[in-house]
């Protein structure tokens, strides 16, 4: 929705006028030769300033929100659509797993691939717009998902934490590719690659640097294309160039949220216990500019 105002977008030195009252959705289609990063920067120190204001602008199942410094206008799940294999939403499940009988966190990419509930009862797994795994190894186990080149999402919380590695979204069999938190607290995304038979993942070590903190969620996002491996959390990025094929998994290639329930790649008593918002699963790798239009989303649709 246009307020009016110019608007200078320095990736593309060009400044766009906003018509007021006119409809505009931002794309992603700007070609970049850098990390797509300025404006989810300036939007988390202020530069850039987010105001969801209560009209919507709807087309059919998706509505698009605007603020009025800036225009980006998503659909509630994030822009990014093309690829998308699993979408389970806490907000949007409400029918489909908030009652005291399913035990299924319903697929709403369309693709069928549904979670089941696993060690936890629908009606104490579920909390408003999230679901909660405690210490009695609960996880959600999803259909067999395998592909080349991948991306995986999440948005999650901890009220507590510790120093142990901890599995959140990853394949069952050691293999593939999954989000952890490692023993020092850093959350990062990482891939087996078959070319180094080992899991390989940006290190980047300073203090504070994906670490998380209790009570505060974050939007977490990795990707590996084939060269190279990006690691997302919030507004913060971490890249490692590998040239590498994803090891395929040695059993089976089901996947699990909330911790690896058979302890094959990663010890059987380290599992996950917080709570779980969305998970996407995408069978390509986004650019920066899809993750940080997805991380937008999820900044506005969970207050990040």
């Amino acid at each position: 929705m246009g307020s009016g105002e110019e608007v200078y977008v320095e990736q593309e030195n060009k400044t766009y006028s906003y018509n007021k009252g006119s409809l505009y959705e931002y794309k992603n289609d700007i070609e970049m030769s850098g990390d797509y990063t300025s404006i989810a920067d300036k939007i988390n120190k202020g530069e850039i300033f987010i105001k969801i204001n209560e009209n919507e602008v709807k087309s059919g199942d998706n509505y698009y929100k605007y603020n009025s410094a800036y225009t980006i206008a998503t659909n509630k799940y994030g822009y990014v659509k093309n690829g998308l294999e699993l979408l389970l939403d806490g907000i949007d499940n409400t029918g489909n797993g908030h009652s005291n009988t399913t035990t299924t966190w319903t697929d709403l990419s369309g693709n069928g691939k549904n979670g089941t509930l696993k060690n936890m009862t629908a009606s104490s797994a579920w909390n408003e717009d999230s679901l909660v795994f405690d210490e009695n190894n609960a996880y959600v186990l999803i259909a067999p998902m395998n592909y080349d080149k991948v991306t995986l999402e999440l948005v999650m919380s901890e009220e507590t934490i510790n120093d142990e590695v901890e599995s959140i979204f990853n394949n069952i069999d050691t293999g593939g590719y999954r989000i952890l938190k490692l023993a020092n607290k850093k959350l990062a995304f990482d891939v087996y690659i078959t070319e180094e038979k080992a899991y390989k993942y940006p290190n980047r070590w300073e203090t504070g640097y994906f670490k998380a903190e209790a009570n505060t969620k974050y939007s977490i996002s990795g990707t590996y294309n084939g060269e190279k491996i990006t690691n997302r959390v919030n507004s913060e990025y971490d890249y490692l160039n590998i040239i590498g094929t994803i090891k395929t998994t040695t059993k089976d290639t089901y996947m699990v949220i909330g911790g690896n329930p058979y302890g094959t790649s990663l010890q059987a008593d380290e599992k996950f216990t917080g709570t779980i918002y969305s998970a996407r699963m995408y069978s390509r790798a986004l650019t920066d500019e899809e993750q940080s239009t997805n991380y937008l989303a999820d900044k506005a649709r969970y207050n990040l």
